[in-house]
């Protein structure tokens, strides 16, 4: 964990308002709700969620709980996994 007491993101949530259950009229909230209190990272700008992006870590618990089929809510990796390296022994 870094020095700052922040935890590192691991990606990013994505919102796609067009499969909100808000654009059908709903009043949904659960992201905001299942979002972590003190990350605070999705918040309602009526009539959707807004993701803060500076406070996003990728936890991903607005996409588990998301009701909407399919999620409107979708994570992507801050970066593609680098190959681990190897080192060979000369012994």
């Amino acid at each position: 964990m870094p020095d700052d007491g922040k935890v590192p993101a691991l990606g990013k949530a994505l919102l796609d308002e067009n499969q909100c259950l808000n654009a059908e009229g709903f009043a949904c909230d659960t992201c905001v709700m299942f979002c972590p209190s003190d990350l605070q990272a999705i918040t309602m700008k009526d009539p959707f969620p807004e993701i803060d992006q500076e406070r996003c870590v990728g936890c991903g618990l607005c996409i588990f709980h998301c009701e909407a089929s399919p999620k409107a809510i979708t994570w992507q990796p801050l970066a593609e996994p680098s190959e681990p390296t190897t080192t060979k022994d000369t012994a």
